[in-house]
């Protein structure tokens, strides 16, 4: 199965769990040790926030697909990648993205 079938039925039974509750879901495709190609299918099937949980990866993914979002998804990171996981993870606009509210805890 392809990755845009595979991502076809995850949201669809997210869509159905969603509407069951009244409520909005947003994917978030986790991107961890997947070569590029993975996501560039998936993003041109319709999926743009994407999660990292390793830095390097974030650092190299990020530029190849400038119109997604991603997510840094794991805790300390050294202070030499700070700044430029900063710059790779933050909100740019893009027309095919959708608008994120603020997370709250």
């Amino acid at each position: 199965m392809s990755v845009a079938d595979n991502l076809k039925e995850v949201l669809a039974e997210i869509k159905a769990v969603a509407d069951e509750h009244n409520t909005q879901v947003q994917l978030v495709a986790v991107s961890k040790r997947k070569p590029i190609e993975m996501l560039r299918e998936a993003f041109e099937a319709g999926q743009t926030l994407f999660g990292e949980n390793y830095v390097q990866e974030l650092l190299e993914k990020a530029p190849q697909l400038p119109d997604a979002q991603f997510r840094f998804m794991y805790g300390p990171i050294a202070f030499t990648y700070s700044a430029a996981t900063y710059r790779a993870t933050r909100p740019r606009p893009s027309p095919r993205a959708p608008t994120l509210s603020p997370w709250t805890p």
